[in-house]
């Protein structure tokens, strides 16, 4: 009888669900840890024949906040989106479907590099320290009002204020006012 080859999924799972992860659909994985919820995803290339994986992880209470205060537009985003390859060598990487090594090299990549990374980020500090370096300069504006959550919970309430201003034009409206009036900043005039 022919020996099976080892599947992507089939590998990710391996190394998922015995820390706690449900399959979520095709090719996702997901689990709650406290107020945490973590996802890892196998992407596959619009050609099909290419294949990497990607870390998620976002705070339930804050997301709801953020649903909460953007009026219920949708709002929907992962404030830790890592593609694991670019933890491993800074950037990115796909693995041949074709490859009959790359499932197995996926795997340990998951569990060598994606799962300490959500292990580390479930702390406030932890996703706080994740954060800082993507809201400079309003780049990353939901990782930036995450941040100014965090610090108003840690009883950062000035830099957390602080963190909400001088937005740029495009930022302003409803969802940064509604944020900044929950956490009792003052709301500049337009």
């Amino acid at each position: 009888m022919p020996r099976r080859t080892l599947t992507f999924p089939k590998a990710a799972a391996a190394v998922l669900e015995p820390e706690g992860f449900v399959r979520q659909g095709r090719n996702d994985w997901m689990r709650l840890v406290g107020d945490y919820q973590d996802l890892i995803d196998l992407q596959v290339s619009s050609g099909l024949t290419d294949i990497t994986v990607n870390v998620r992880m976002l705070e339930k209470s804050i997301h709801a906040l953020l649903l909460e205060v953007s009026a219920g537009r949708g709002f929907s985003i992962y404030p830790v989106n890592e593609r694991v390859p670019k933890l491993i060598h800074g950037r990115d990487q796909w693995w041949k479907r074709s490859d009959p090594q790359g499932p197995s090299e996926l795997a340990a990549a998951i569990g060598e590099h994606a799962l300490p990374l959500l292990e580390r980020l479930h702390s406030p500090a932890g996703l706080l320290a994740y954060l800082e370096p993507t809201i400079i300069k309003w780049r990353n504006p939901f990782g930036r009002m995450y941040a100014a959550v965090l610090l108003h919970r840690m009883g950062r309430q000035e830099d957390a204020c602080a963190l909400l201003s001088e937005a740029p034009r495009l930022v302003r409206g409803p969802m940064l006012d509604g944020l900044r009036a929950r956490l009792g900043c003052e709301i500049a005039a337009p």
